[in-house]
């Protein structure tokens, strides 16, 4: 059974994304970085290595140049930090740290393709080997290839066991495995290396919840939002642990007039799932009085709830629910 209902969850890519795009101190989640496997390119549908732009000055830029391009990447400037990496490979094409540099800006830029051409070229220089693999790691998971993906996470930690961003892409491929072991492990290990970020909670925090550990997803969750409580997709997986604890009225605290039809309908959706089927039916007829354009969500769950009680009379019972069939039922696993 599939709700039409419940909200993409921590299952947006952003989750991955970390170091590039980062705000200062528990702001949202960063980006991917990307390093494309062994022998180059040709299989990224003609994506080359992006051309250094035409610049008006061609002496030597100063040092300053490729830090300014940091600050402008991690401030989300990325056409700032085009242009100042830009400079700098106009007159050092080799400066490795430059090189890399452009391959988390078009990973900013929500192009992992042309990330990955970038980082072939330095998998294998040791000054920058570790950071580019964890980069390859992290491109291939965000174009949905896991298996090759993992292989260079795996490579850049063993390399650099202070690589959190590759621990916090390898604890979500694990998720992804119901590996749950490792995947704690490696959120673990990423957020050893990087304590109090906003992300690498949420992301540990979804995953307890899937492993069916819901007080400590609540625990990671609220730290997460006290960190960053703008994040969307932590405040509905948060809603989500409350109402599967049977904190009904604490997951809808706050909730706005606007969402207040859909999340009604995803609380009585969950309480469905765990077995309370009275408080299902309350909130499910209270999605459709706040909004009669949300009757036929509301409604599906409500037949199928209906389902659940003949079945029930029929003494023909159901396997116990978990979390993991929420996330299920969200991702279409």
């Amino acid at each position: 059974m599939q709700s039409e209902s419940l909200p993409p969850s921590r299952r947006d890519k952003k989750s991955l994304w970390t170091g590039a795009l980062r705000r200062p101190c528990g702001g949202a989640a960063a980006v991917l970085c990307a390093a494309l496997a062994l022998g180059g390119c040709a299989n990224l549908g003609g994506s080359q290595e992006p051309k250094v732009s035409a610049a008006t000055e061609t002496t030597k830029p100063s040092p300053e140049f490729l830090q300014l391009a940091q600050k402008a990447l991690a401030d989300n400037r990325l056409a700032d930090a085009e242009r100042l990496v830009d400079r700098v490979l106009l007159t050092e094409p080799n400066d490795l740290e430059a090189r890399l540099l452009r391959g988390e800006i078009m990973l900013a830029k929500g192009k992992p393709n042309q990330a990955m051409a970038v980082f072939s070229g330095l998998q294998e220089l040791p000054e920058v080997s570790a950071r580019a693999r964890q980069g390859m790691g992290i491109s291939l998971l965000l174009t949905d290839s896991p298996d090759a993906a993992v292989e260079h996470l795996k490579a850049a930690v063993d390399q650099d066991p202070k690589l959190w961003r590759a621990w916090n892409a390898l604890g979500s491929y694990y998720d992804t495995k119901e590996d749950w072991a490792e995947a704690t492990k490696a959120y673990d290990s990423a957020l050893a290396e990087h304590p109090n970020d906003a992300m690498i909670l949420s992301n540990r925090g979804f995953s307890y919840f899937m492993q069916g550990h819901v007080d400590q997803a609540i625990a990671d969750m609220e730290r997460s939002l006290r960190l960053d409580p703008s994040s969307k997709p932590t405040q509905i997986n948060l809603r989500l642990a409350y109402a599967w604890n049977g904190q009904y009225v604490r997951a809808l605290a706050g909730v706005s007039d606007k969402e207040m039809p859909e999340m009604l309908n995803n609380v009585g959706y969950v309480a469905m799932m765990r077995g309370d089927l009275e408080n299902a039916e309350a909130y499910l007829m209270r999605a459709m009085e706040e909004d009669p354009a949300f009757n036929r969500k509301a409604w599906a769950n409500l037949a199928h709830l209906r389902q659940i009680r003949e079945l029930n009379a029929e003494g023909a019972g159901r396997p116990p629910a978990t979390p993991r069939d929420i996330t299920a039922a969200v991702t279409g696993k």
